[in-house]
């Protein structure tokens, strides 16, 4: 006589894996997002620039050599300047003051990063929008 092998409740072990795995999968890109800084809320800022040779979307923000945020698109305004708009990240915003500075530098390799200065500490945050900086 011929016995078949059966567990009982396959299709309910199947159905456990499948979700945990899935919750796995949902909990792996929630910290990946959270280390990479996904969802943390940015502020948008604009500077004013003569001429900005190589720069594009996406360009990294950096101050004092530590990235802060991104280039998120730029526009010639009516005076023939062209207007940067940046997005830093919120735990970085609180660095920016009333004298702060934006400058586009050149990376080693040759690219370009936008560098913010901090400002002095004896002045107020800057919330609104980063003083223009002629390049």
């Amino acid at each position: 006589m011929l016995m078949h092998f059966r567990i009982k409740h396959f299709d309910r072990y199947v159905g456990v894996f499948v979700l945990l795995a899935f919750i796995g999968l949902i909990l792996t890109l929630v910290f990946m997002a959270r280390g990479q800084k996904w969802i943390e809320t940015r502020y948008r800022y604009a500077a004013v620039f003569n001429k900005v040779q190589g720069l594009k979307p996406g360009t990294l923000v950096t101050m004092s050599g530590m990235e802060v945020g991104s280039v998120k698109s730029f526009r010639l305004n009516p005076l023939g300047k062209v207007e940067v708009n940046l997005e830093v990240l919120e735990s970085y915003k609180n660095y920016l003051r009333r004298d702060s500075r934006v400058t586009i530098v050149s990376t080693l390799l040759g690219g370009k990063t936008v560098e913010i200065t901090m400002g002095s500490p004896n002045q107020d945050f800057y919330h609104a929008c980063l003083d223009y900086n002629h390049y």
